[in-house]
């Protein structure tokens, strides 16, 4: 399934020298397309960003209990969907979603960087979180103007864990803090994931986020 996300969002607001208002935009990322098979989830750089500005993408992530995936994923949508830029990241992070962090990066955002010549330019991103065997997740990109690049993923825990079937405790003595009680014995982790781009407004140096976009439908892990 197929969403796009094309409004543009107010970020930031700056006052000018003649004292009029002036507003820096941040445009969400565009064509999701979720392929739950194989847990990945592809959007495209919106090329309308300024390229002052805009710096990449964020990703937000929430696992939820295989019984109450439906009812919780269609409440976050509803709640995300509607969510104006201004009000993120709390929008986000207050319906339980954690920030992915990528291996090497620490905290520091965006996780995913587009470069100053790439940031005009329509191409593909991938979030693939392989089910069928013990490997990493990763999100991939390749740039109009550089290498491929591979960032792997990490959970944003004390001690930040991989997205891996054989990392996930769901059971006793107790489940990992991203992961709530519930039956895990079909071996199935339901994961959702928000994307949002990200800039800075170096007038005053604050954060800028488009309007966040859940993916939809929700992607279904393996756990071991």
């Amino acid at each position: 399934m197929i969403a796009t996300a094309t409004l543009a969002t107010i970020a930031a607001a700056v006052t000018g020298g003649c004292g009029l208002p002036q507003f820096i935009l941040l445009d969400p990322p565009t064509d999701f397309s979720v392929d739950e098979s194989f847990a990945s989830v592809t959007f495209l750089n919106n090329p309308e960003n300024d390229p002052d500005s805009f710096l990449g993408y964020d990703i937000y992530y929430k696992f939820y209990a295989p019984a109450e995936v439906e009812t919780q994923f269609a409440a976050d949508r509803s709640a995300i969907g509607g969510a104006a830029a201004g009000s993120m990241p709390g929008v986000v992070t207050q319906r339980g979603f954690r920030r992915v962090l990528g291996a090497g990066q620490g905290t520091a955002s965006p996780l995913i960087a587009i470069a100053p010549t790439d940031r005009g330019i329509t191409f593909p991103i991938r979030v693939e979180i392989i089910t069928s065997q013990p490997s990493d997740g990763t999100v991939s990109w390749d740039p109009p103007t550089g290498p491929p690049v591979m960032l792997t993923l990490l959970r944003d825990l004390v001690t930040p864990k991989l997205f891996r079937s054989d990392a996930y405790v769901t059971a006793s003595p107790g489940p990992d803090a991203d992961i709530p009680a519930g039956d895990y014995s079909a071996g199935e982790l339901p994961m959702a994931l928000v994307v949002v781009a990200y800039g800075v407004d170096f007038t005053t140096f604050q954060p800028l986020y488009s309007q966040p976009v859940m993916a939809n439908p929700h992607l279904r892990l393996v756990v071991e």
